[in-house]
């Protein structure tokens, strides 16, 4: 037995920036609707702005309570993240068992297809497609708005509103058809080696928050120290990158990128001059930009926010090969 189901959300937490887990666990977010389907039945909707339909209810209690039941999301990380920190405060009930949770997104990337819901079903030449509006309903309903820094509410709005429900259904619509198209997994290892990607995600990994806070003012403090020696010798701000490259060409600098690779060769070069203007600039622009610092940063941003840990970093069958992906904090490569 098969469900299917979507969410749309709202939250003052950055997505991007701090990944479904952190997200899903913020104060300010909200489920605003769910599109639930059995099998290749027509999706129903839930609305924070109505009541719940029965339909909606023993779909729910069919996902939850039935042992046979599993449940597809696209990209299912998010929809786990949701469902467990916001299932049981928006539906009354406990979240499915993360056992239960299969992913269409995956079954894509384990099929060398494309991992997103519009390219996939483009490249399936599905009867349904992605809704391509769908993008200007999140920035109107999931995001705060610019000029006031608070929601719009689905009464402020309620043809807008109608049609992200519509967004949330026709995203239902498209992840059925992927599934009946391209299947599952075709070995009873792959379904365990995506139980455990769903375990490890979940779980997560503690980092020490008090010494990333320390080291983080550390950073800051040494960024702003060489900033301004970057500035006395260039006259420019070291995130002026295309100025950079021209202050530098002026001073008979070869290279064509400022690429951490090409500055390692540049000032491992036995000819370098690091004692000249030239030499002192890329060395603080060198150390300035270390890209393992933005860990720092970035696992503060992700981690919790009500305990010590980072979650949904890999993605499973993220290469073609079949190796696991990162995001957020990269920790593949720590």
């Amino acid at each position: 037995m098969n469900i299917h189901l979507d969410y749309e959300t709202r939250s003052r937490a950055d997505l991007t920036d701090v990944g479904a887990y952190r997200y899903a666990n913020d104060p300010s977010t909200e489920i605003l609707c769910a599109a639930i389907a059995e099998g290749d039945n027509e999706p129903v909707i839930w609305r924070c702005d109505r009541a719940m339909p029965q339909e909606v209810v023993d779909l729910l209690h069919l996902m939850t309570g039935n042992p046979d039941a599993l449940v597809y999301a696209h990209n299912a990380q998010f929809e786990v993240a949701i469902s467990d920190a916001l299932f049981r405060k928006t539906f009354g009930i406990s979240p499915p068992a993360h056992s239960k949770w299969r992913c269409t997104a995956a079954m894509g990337r384990r099929a060398a297809l494309p991992a997103s819901l519009k390219n996939l079903a483009e490249f399936l030449q599905l009867k349904n497609q992605k809704d391509s509006k769908g993008m200007e309903l999140i920035r109107r309903f999931s995001i705060p708005q610019k000029s006031t820094g608070q929601f719009v509410q689905p009464e402020d709005d309620p043809e807008a509103f109608q049609k992200f429900c519509d967004y949330c259904l026709q995203d239902v619509r498209v992840e059925q058809e992927i599934h009946e198209k391209i299947g599952f997994f075709s070995s009873k290892s792959a379904e365990q080696v995506f139980a455990l990607d769903m375990a490890i995600n979940s779980r997560g990994f503690p980092v020490n928050l008090d010494a990333l806070r320390k080291a983080d003012v550390l950073v800051d403090a040494e960024t702003e120290r060489l900033g301004k020696i970057f500035t006395e010798l260039t006259g420019l701000k070291h995130t002026q990158r295309e100025r950079f490259m021209g202050w530098l060409k002026e001073r008979g600098f070869k290279p064509d990128n400022l690429q951490s690779a090409t500055l390692d060769e540049v000032l491992a070069d036995e000819d370098f001059d690091e004692d000249t203007e030239l030499g002192k600039a890329l060395k603080i622009k060198k150390l300035i930009t270390f890209a393992s610092l933005a860990k720092i940063k970035s696992m503060l941003a992700c981690a919790g926010p009500h305990d010590n840990r980072v979650r949904g970093t890999l993605t499973y069958h993220g290469a073609g090969t079949g190796r696991w992906s990162a995001s957020l904090v990269q920790p593949q490569n720590f």
